[in-house]
């Protein structure tokens, strides 16, 4: 949010209760972040489709946009891409270039942990599916088809593991 939007319009290292109706709204990152509604008291532009009742009460109208290119909470990619360090990542994620659907953005440093896939673009059409979760443990099925790299958008956490059919696997961030 500091990256896309500047130092300035944090409040105190908060965010505001309102993103501009921009272009910025369009970037795919939001799409990778999942963010699929926006709920405001103004009409907008860049906010997606309107969607639902109309909402009119004394206090005015409510307007609720739904950006359909929002990503699940887990998906699977064909590719990473390494672009240097956190900050080269950040960058590479605000760009109006960014495709969440077809690469998974890494460092470099965490890139050497993975080990190289073919990259085969139907990949990304693997479903996941959440079978449990709670506050220690979470259970993906990924269905069959080719290898790929599976993203889960959570906040990453010290002391992750990734276990596929019990034999562990390299995880990055």
């Amino acid at each position: 949010i500091r990256a896309l939007y500047g130092e300035s319009f944090m409040i105190r290292d908060y965010l505001p209760k309102a993103l501009p109706d921009d272009e910025r709204l369009a970037l795919p990152w939001w799409d990778a972040i999942g963010l699929r509604y926006l709920l405001t008291t103004q009409p907008m532009q860049h906010a997606g489709k309107r969607v639902g009742p109309e909402l009119k009460g004394e206090n005015g109208e409510f307007f609720v946009y739904e950006r359909t290119s929002a990503m699940p909470r887990a998906w699977v990619v064909p590719s990473l891409r390494a672009v240097g360090d956190d900050a080269a990542v950040v960058r590479a994620a605000i760009t109006k270039d960014f495709a969440p659907r077809n690469y998974a953005l890494v460092t470099d440093d965490d890139a050497r942990t993975i080990p190289p896939l073919p990259e085969v673009a139907s990949a990304s059409q693997r479903a996941v599916r959440f079978l449990f979760e709670d506050h220690k443990r979470l259970t993906l099925e990924v269905d069959d088809g080719p290898l790929g790299y599976l993203v889960l958008a959570d906040t990453w956490l010290p002391g992750w593991t990734v276990t596929c059919d019990g034999e562990e696997l390299p995880i990055a961030r």
